[in-house]
């Protein structure tokens, strides 16, 4: 068994945001963290897959992007988004019920972005 632990520190001006840290940990089966590249392709239709279809169930993911991306889980409806990122940008989803191959990205841009983060879950 794995164990996938996740803290959240929040301030203003370095004062402390009321209940925070967040702390979260989640036992797993399977995880697999990845950092990869994203061709730029300027069109806003095609996503790719993430690499973390090794996680059959996804039960927490979590990815931060050097670029502005789209997000998309479970496919969708084709052109759809779920979440346009800004560069910078990042998501954490946790208690999920995602199928891994189903967790796919866009780069609409014509720079490559950087994506980094990790998949766990059974």
């Amino acid at each position: 068994m794995l164990v996938f632990q996740l803290t959240i520190h929040a301030t203003i001006d370095g004062a402390d945001v009321p209940g925070f840290p967040l702390q979260f940990a989640r036992e797993c089966l399977e995880a697999q963290p990845f950092s990869v590249t994203r061709a730029g392709d300027g069109n806003a239709t095609t996503f790719t897959a993430l690499p973390v279809s090794e996680v059959n169930s996804i039960e927490a993911l979590c990815f931060v992007c050097d670029g502005a991306a789209g997000l998309r889980l479970e496919g969708g409806e084709a052109g759809t988004v779920a979440l346009r990122l800004v560069a910078g940008g990042g998501c954490i989803v946790w208690g999920a019920a995602l199928t891994g191959s189903n967790v796919t990205v866009n780069n609409n841009s014509a720079a490559d972005i950087q994506v980094h983060g990790a998949a766990v879950g059974t």
